[in-house]
């Protein structure tokens, strides 16, 4: 199974969640794309994601950088793949 988890920027506190994810790559033995985007923009976001579900995932983890303006977006992943948003 190949996941996304996608932040809603670049900090020392997704580093720290990235090294979880690391362990529950290696734990459940599942494949897991983690993504920053470099400068917060809602624009790359969207682009990361949209690249991703293109590509072909089995579920996308991430914390809207703008929820209200993004609600739309994420409802439409939300109905091909599992979604679970975060903050």
């Amino acid at each position: 199974m190949r996941f996304l988890f996608v932040t809603n920027a670049v900090a020392n506190f997704w580093t720290i969640a990235q090294k979880g994810v690391d362990d529950a790559v290696k734990e459940f033995g599942v494949e897991v794309e983690f993504r920053m985007p470099p400068t917060g923009a809602i624009t790359e976001q969207k682009r990361i994601i949209e690249d991703a579900f293109n590509k072909g995932i089995d579920g996308l983890t991430v914390s809207p950088i703008d929820a209200s303006n993004q609600t739309e977006f994420l409802k439409s992943i939300g109905e091909s793949v599992p979604l679970l948003c975060h903050d």
